[in-house]
């Protein structure tokens, strides 16, 4: 079992000196490879957003003037991950929502980021990984669910066939065992009934 520096699982079979990369095809070792491989992805899938995000902000930033009237300066600043991204810019007289050259009062840069969040569909990218992973985990879940009710109902019918049942089984010994003292009883009345009848001259 090998975990990489970006979370995927691997599965190798060492013998004799030789490895073997091993794929399982279902189970908890399929299970958790899968569950690895799609954290993964969506870490990748929300890097792409953030720097995305983090990039047409600051784009959009430095095409305008701020309050003050200077160039607009970077928002954010990506980290490492790209998904830590960190506000840079805490000063609110920094936004640039001036076009540049069009003065302090100017506010037409501002439909920039109307545009961005438009354009780059950043709010949509999350909510469809949030939903495909919400229904891969649906679909799991109902595969496991019906593989253990199939694993139940295999059980029970093994059972029913070949099990024993202990009170069953305790309720027909005691039947078998006054059936026997019954037998011994019926022996005994007929062994004393042929004595009588032989010791009669």
């Amino acid at each position: 079992y090998a975990r990489s520096d970006a979370g995927l699982v691997a599965y190798a079979v060492h013998f004799q000196g030789q490895s073997n990369a091993v794929f399982p095809s279902g189970g908890a070792l399929a299970g958790f490879a899968e569950g690895a491989q799609r954290i993964t992805d969506a870490h990748a899938e929300i890097g792409r957003l953030a720097t995305a995000f983090a990039n047409g902000v600051n784009a959009v930033q430095a095409a305008g003037d701020d309050l003050l009237g200077n160039n607009g300066a970077p928002m954010f600043a990506i980290g490492d991950p790209a998904s830590q991204l960190t506000l840079v810019l805490d000063d609110p007289r920094g936004i640039a929502a001036a076009t540049t050259g069009a003065g302090v009062r100017d506010n037409s840069n501002l439909a920039g980021f109307e545009t961005l969040r438009s354009s780059g569909r950043f709010e949509e990218g999350v909510s469809s990984l949030a939903t495909a992973n919400a229904a891969a985990l649906s679909a799991r879940t109902t595969v496991a669910e019906a593989q253990s009710a199939m694993r139940d109902s295999a059980i029970a019918e093994r059972t029913a066939a070949v099990g024993v049942n202990i009170d069953e089984e305790a309720v027909d010994l005691i039947r078998f065992q006054q059936a026997y003292q019954a037998s011994t009883r019926v022996i005994q009345v007929a062994r004393e009934t042929l004595q009588s009848i032989l010791d009669i001259r």
